[in-house]
């Protein structure tokens, strides 16, 4: 999951171990706090794509039942992961506002999925946030949390991994921040007053936006908050009490040692019938297979690109052209319809669309998972880019006749 899902304008520094902290600091000190009117308090859930959006729907559906009315954003990379259809699924659950991750205006450059959950605190609409994974389902109605003395008294309520990240690791000298005998994080869950927090929140972007170097030194996204949140010398509550295991379920408490959270992180709610078992010991789990069964009957799975230029788009509907990665390979793809590649199409060359950025259009290429290139149209028809991901090499595709 470290591979880039697009590259937006800002002119990132060359980050290296031994600049790593002082280009984050940097970073921090260069990004003012957001100046739009946001208030109140929500839930932020990242989710796109098939499997995340069963499990948000689940997770939703729950939220609701238990009584939660907070406003909801659930956040999503690009425009394969979501199309009309699928939000209209959720049109019966109360204040729910979805959010295209790589159309809004902060920069970034890394947004896959573990990237996207700080972006997306920054960016959402809400002054207080509760952020929830997809698959992390509550046993009770989480609104209490925001008043938690606990949080209260920093504007920032965590929970614990199972593991403690060891003096050895690389990432202590990479963020200056001196070894402590602590918790890693569970970034499953979250609550954060951005405003108390935004310095925090900015350095734990910066080391998602890099996590091609970050993740090398620590498991994801995770302890990303852990590390933002010392670098900045941010305080902060975790909960004190460890996760107690179902089968492939990790459950978290609240202050008072009370179970609250169900996140079933290595056996996720699976669209397709059949492949989703009972465990034992999930509170809510029957409302669960309820909402699934539910959702298959309004939803077949499967999502359409979202938007685009229909008008550009049908000119190159069913035409062919010999995709050059200049000084490495070339080979003939085939534009098919319905914003897929056909003949030619590679793990990183499935999809495609037209999108105007900076009042110009582009052509956009990618994998089910991330943004492979952006191109711009010259002489003879002819599309100019670069990949963004892997060897970021030029490329151009020749219209063949």
């Amino acid at each position: 999951m470290v591979a880039c899902a697009g590259v937006k304008s800002m002119n990132w520094p060359n980050l290296t171990e031994s600049n790593y902290r002082e280009e984050c600091l940097k970073y921090v000190e260069a990004t003012p706090p957001d100046s739009r009117d946001e208030h109140g308090r929500g839930i932020v859930i990242c989710a796109g794509g098939q499997r995340l959006l069963t499990n948000a729907y689940v997770n939703i559906t729950v939220l609701r039942d238990l009584g939660c009315d907070l406003p909801i954003e659930v956040w999503y990379r690009n425009r394969w992961e979501m199309d009309d259809k699928a939000r209209a699924l959720f049109s019966h659950l109360g204040d729910i506002t979805f959010v295209r991750g790589d159309d809004q205006p902060m920069e970034w450059r890394t947004l896959n999925g573990w990237e996207l959950k700080p972006y997306a605190i920054l960016n959402c609409r809400f002054s207080e946030v509760l952020l929830l994974d997809a698959d992390n389902t509550v046993s009770v109605n989480p609104e209490f949390l925001f008043d938690d003395p606990h949080y209260q008294e920093h504007g920032a309520l965590f929970w614990p991994d199972y593991w403690r990240t060891e003096a050895s690791r690389g990432i202590w000298a990479m963020t200056g921040v001196e070894y402590r005998d602590e918790p890693e994080f569970e970034s499953g869950q979250a609550v954060i007053d951005k405003s108390r927090c935004w310095p925090a929140l900015c350095a734990t972007k910066f080391m998602n936006d890099y996590s091609d170097l970050t993740y090398i030194h620590i498991h994801g996204d995770k302890d990303t908050f852990r590390f933002g949140w010392h670098m900045t010398d941010t305080p902060f509550n975790i909960i004190p009490h460890g996760i107690h295991s179902l089968e492939s379920t990790m459950c978290q408490h609240d202050w008072d040692g009370r179970i609250v959270l169900f996140h079933r992180n290595m056996q996720k709610w699976e669209h397709e019938k059949g492949r989703n078992h009972p465990i034992h010991g999930f509170k809510h789990e029957g409302l669960c297979f309820e909402a699934l069964e539910e959702l298959r009957e309004r939803w077949d799975g499967k999502i359409s690109i979202d938007g685009g230029f229909p008008e550009e788009e049908s000119r190159l509907v069913g035409k062919w052209f010999n995709y050059r990665r200049i000084d490495f390979d070339e080979r003939e793809i085939e534009f098919a319809a319905n914003n897929q590649i056909g003949e030619g199409a590679g793990g990183c060359e499935e999809v495609w669309y037209i999108e105007k950025v900076n009042g110009s259009l582009e052509l956009v290429v990618g994998g089910r998972s991330q943004t492979t290139m952006r191109m711009k149209e010259g002489e003879g028809g002819v599309w100019h880019g670069r990949w963004l991901i892997h060897e970021k090499m030029p490329i151009e595709l020749i219209p063949l006749s």
